[in-house]
């Protein structure tokens, strides 16, 4: 999440002060001289020649990468890198996920060449054909024949460029039919939406409806539609239409918003928090909080709504959880805000940019973690629901709970004792079975002063903070919707690669298999995938993948009938 218009624009080129090389460099001289110094000596004596450039980006991404965030870093336009936060562009305006090797349609945005020309949400893309400005075809792709990381190059296309795509498309009974025309879209431009109405009721004076917000990026300046316009629009034009109008259950779904700007996140809360009032603080490496208000919004929502029921998932990340948390803990909205489904991302973070060299290249770095309303912060904990509801992927308990440290360790439950020592064994790679030997190993390893084996609040958030760095992400808490794309060698799978496979399978499967050979072979063999060396080729990776998200489907449709059963239409 970044706070918008932040970007550092004036720093034009990077330059650095040599001051001479000297081979014997001097511990006397401060650590800038030193690294100047060593950047010099290298510079003239490594033995073949290097360029200025090659070794600024090489000092530039290292530094980045001490920081030990994966959420800052640097991209090089000289070595073809770019972050891209834009959400209008020109193409053809729908967003896809991979379906048992192929392209499952997910959203179509509203205007686009996409709607257009005919093409609908949960299609199946089987072939795409570019079609030359002469009318003859240009290059034809059978989606199946390539990865998805491919995907990206065979939808691209100029401005008014042709291409045809055929389809499978669901049937009456709800059956995939293949349909034999094709479907000719022009390229052209497009905006993503951001928030949509999926569903409004009106009956026997009962009123609810049910919105998505899939992300709050968004830039006026850009001449891009942001999340808190078209919320609005909505409720002045579709649900509010007279003044007397009222609401008595709106569902918010957050599941998948992975963020976007901070401002567009404030002001999207200033439709139900009021005017000059707290929506959420940035609080800074000093421990000094800095409030951002609502500033800008005139006119709130919130007293014409009964319920708010907000769901998020683990992929509800940055703005999106700082929006959820902001419902939960502003006095004007927390009483009738309920939050539901799984933990969230936890990243509760605030981001800027600096712009260096005039080309494009960009750091990324955090300068504030985000806090809600009452000042919670969520960063590495995540948003727990008040309700589990659909899929739960990774073990709450062992993963996720937090655990308040103590006086002393009599003060935890032996539960509490019990989960606390399986986690330092897990990110140790140890087999304690003394609790305070395992409290004080753990001390020393992060190089926590003396604890006398007391599990203290110092404890407490390292162990939190590292299990989420260590375990939480490699897992791979978009295990439903993504995949890793098959190869022609295991080798070629990294580790934590090799973890979401055996997980995904073991999930699937309904099995505790501990090593991804095992897992995958029992997987190739239960589905009569031939493959002799257990290679997770692509077509072990097209059919896990297909096979989870049909799980994922049916239960991310059920959750807004749970919703409805809990807190809304149903419950009447």
């Amino acid at each position: 999440m970044k706070k918008n218009k932040i970007l550092v624009v004036g720093l034009i080129g990077l330059s650095i002060t040599l001051t001479g090389c000297n081979m014997n460099i001097s511990n006397n001289n401060s650590n800038i001289s030193n690294i100047s110094n060593i950047y010099e000596f290298l510079k003239q004596h490594y033995y073949i020649e290097v360029t200025e450039r090659d070794l600024l980006d090489g000092m530039i991404y290292g530094l980045t990468e001490s920081f030990d965030d994966p959420f800052t870093y640097y991209t090089s336009m000289a070595n073809g890198e770019t972050q891209d936060y834009s959400s209008s562009g020109v193409g053809l305006g729908f967003s896809r996920t991979a379906y048992y090797g192929e392209v499952y349609v997910k959203e179509i945005m509203k205007n686009s060449p996409a709607e257009t020309a005919g093409l609908k949400e949960q299609d199946i893309i089987t072939r795409v054909r570019n079609i030359n400005n002469d009318g003859t075809y240009g290059n034809d792709y059978i989606i199946k024949n390539y990865t998805s990381d491919k995907w990206s190059n065979i939808f691209l296309g100029d401005d008014q460029s042709k291409v045809e795509i055929y389809i499978k498309r669901k049937d009456a009974t709800g059956v995939y039919q293949e349909i034999k025309e094709p479907i000719v879209v022009t390229r052209g431009a497009y905006n993503v939406d951001k928030v949509k109405l999926r569903e409004f009721t009106n009956v026997d004076g009962y009123s609810e409806a049910y919105i998505t917000i899939s992300s709050f990026l968004g830039d006026k300046g850009m001449g891009e539609t942001t999340p808190q316009n078209e919320l609005k629009d909505i409720f002045e034009n579709q649900i509010f239409v007279n003044k007397d109008d009222t609401l008595d259950h709106l569902i918010l779904d957050l599941r998948g918003n992975g963020g976007g700007y901070v401002d567009n996140c404030v002001e999207t809360l200033g439709l139900f928090i009021p005017k000059g009032e707290v929506t959420t603080y940035y609080l800074y490496a000093d421990g000094r909080y800095e409030a951002l208000n609502n500033n800008k919004i005139n006119v709130q929502y919130t007293d014409r709504i009964n319920d708010i029921t907000v769901i998020v998932d683990s992929n509800t990340a940055s703005a999106g959880e700082s929006f959820a948390v902001g419902l939960r803990d502003s006095k004007f909205t927390k009483d009738k805000t309920h939050i539901v489904g799984q933990v969230s991302y936890g990243k509760g973070i605030a981001q800027s940019f600096i712009s260096l060299f005039g080309d494009g290249s960009l750091i990324r770095y955090t300068f504030a973690k985000v806090c809600s309303p009452s000042k919670a912060c969520i960063n590495k904990r995540g948003i727990v629901p008040e309700v589990f509801l659909g899929e739960e992927y990774i073990d709450y308990n062992l993963y996720q709970k937090y655990i308040d440290g103590v006086n002393s360790n009599d003060q935890l439950s032996l539960e509490d004792k019990e989960l606390i020592l399986k986690r330092i064994n897990m990110l140790l790679y140890s087999s304690y079975n003394d609790f305070e030997v395992a409290i004080k190993a753990l001390a020393a390893k992060y190089n926590i002063k003396e604890t006398k084996g007391i599990y203290t609040n110092k404890i407490a958030e390292i162990l939190a903070d590292k299990i989420y760095d260590n375990f939480t992400i490699n897992l791979g808490t978009n295990v439903y919707v993504s995949y890793v794309d098959g190869v022609n060698n295991n080798d070629y799978l990294s580790s934590s690669q090799r973890i979401f496979i055996k997980e995904k399978i073991n999930f699937l499967m309904g099995a505790n298999y501990n090593s991804f050979d095992q897992a995958l072979k029992a997987f190739q063999i239960k589905y009569g995938i031939e493959n002799e060396e257990h290679i997770y080729d692509k077509n072990s990776a097209d059919l896990l993948q297909g096979l989870v998200y049909d799980i994922h489907d049916k239960n991310y449709n059920h959750v807004i009938e749970q919703v409805k059963e809990k807190y809304g239409s149903k419950k009447i």
